[in-house]
């Protein structure tokens, strides 16, 4: 697996807190790779 990484809620947040959330791109990426780690995409 490419990504393999695990990431808290609050870590989670935090990093959507550092981005800018004007930014969709990012954003969707993150929401992306959240998905992946927990489980929901295989």
């Amino acid at each position: 697996m490419l990504f393999d990484y695990k990431l808290t809620e609050e870590e989670y947040s935090l990093i959507l807190r550092e981005l800018k959330l004007s930014d969709p791109f990012r954003v969707a990426a993150l929401n992306f790779y959240r998905d992946i780690a927990r489980g929901t995409l295989k």
